[in-house]
């Protein structure tokens, strides 16, 4: 009798303790999701079906317009996009390593140069801002390449040195600060989904990464960072367990804090 209760009261722990651990844990994520306020800022949000998502970042999940993306190759994706502080136009880069400028309002893109740029593309998924100081585009590839692009040719004006001082690095997003017209200085600022930290590109011609420091959250991908004028908000679409959502991002520290899900898988930032 004994040894049949003993048995049994084995059996039952062995199947409550799954349940007990699984509920401890789902407790402690539900501790850590602590959401913080957006910025009111209205961005467009890139999607990896080529949609243009209009969102204000106070309410990540709330889309106030929507358009497709058109004029693309066959079978082409747009990997990223940005505003051309010159102009106010904005830019997408193609993964056939073509450039284009996109409007906003019907989503047509129109190609800068006929054919693709001449040192093609490696990789999958990109970093794409303007250096609002020279009035050329910064590319950063998740293989370490490091571009130069003219906006106006759609060429490639340098290749630059790789990403280099982190081993492995995995870079999908950068950020230029003071991104406006006429601006005389900027950082550039890269997210690199390997290590789960923000770091400084500097120089950028350099490739040479410094860090800034970590997230604090262990993420799959950077899918779009972008950086306002003024620098009072810098706002990031990070991919955490399979879901995209809207960070602000802490540039003197590198903390990331979560604003909220966003309502698709997002690629761009602009």
């Amino acid at each position: 009798m004994m040894k049949i209760k003993h048995f049994f009261i084995m059996a039952l722990f062995a199947v409550m303790t799954p349940i007990l651990f699984s509920a401890c844990k789902k407790d402690r994520n539900n501790q850590m999701e602590t959401l913080v306020p957006g910025p009111d800022v209205n961005f467009y949000a890139l999607t990896s079906d080529s949609k243009l998502l209009m969102i204000n970042a106070k309410n990540p999940s709330s889309v106030s317009a929507t358009v497709s993306i058109s004029g693309l190759q066959q079978g082409e994706t747009l990997l990223g996009i940005d505003f051309r502080p010159a102009t106010g136009q904005l830019y997408g880069l193609g993964s056939t390593s073509r450039l284009y400028v996109i409007d906003q309002k019907t989503g047509i893109a129109r190609s800068v140069s006929a054919t693709p740029f001449a040192t093609l593309l490696s990789g999958t998924a990109v970093g794409f801002d303007f250096n609002p100081t020279v009035d050329r585009i910064r590319v950063v590839t998740n293989t370490g390449q490091n571009l130069r692009l003219n906006p106006e040719t759609g060429t490639v004006m340098i290749v630059d040195g790789a990403i280099n001082g982190v081993t492995n690095a995995r870079v999908t997003s950068v950020a230029y600060t003071q991104n406006k017209a006429g601006a005389t200085a900027t950082v550039l600022f890269d997210i690199d989904a390997a290590t789960d930290k923000l770091y400084k590109q500097d120089p950028p011609n350099d490739g040479k990464l410094v860090e800034v420091g970590s997230l604090g959250f262990d993420i799959d991908e950077a899918g779009g960072f972008d950086i306002n004028p003024d620098g009072t908000a810098a706002i990031a679409a990070l991919s955490v367990g399979g879901t995209s959502s809207l960070f602000n991002i802490d540039i003197n520290t590198g903390k990331a804090s979560k604003i909220g899900n966003l309502p698709s898988n997002i690629t761009g930032l602009a």
